[in-house]
């Protein structure tokens, strides 16, 4: 589910049945594993990968590197 205002890059790719809540940013080639839930406001920056099932919280920022 993409939730309203969140922005995602045409070139993430988001799995199946994960969350990307309200204003959450998924920039550059990110990949959202299948059931992760991307909190409200957090930022995927770069090339970063989140694992299947896993959480990112609310306003958190997550860096290539």
């Amino acid at each position: 589910m993409i939730a309203a205002q969140a922005t995602i890059n045409p070139l993430a790719r988001i799995g199946k049945g994960a969350i990307c809540n309200t204003g959450c940013i998924v920039e550059h080639e990110c990949v959202v594993g299948d059931f992760a839930h991307i909190g409200p406001g957090a930022v995927l920056c770069g090339n970063v990968s989140v694992g299947e099932g896993s959480f990112v919280g609310a306003n958190a920022v997550v860096r290539q590197g």
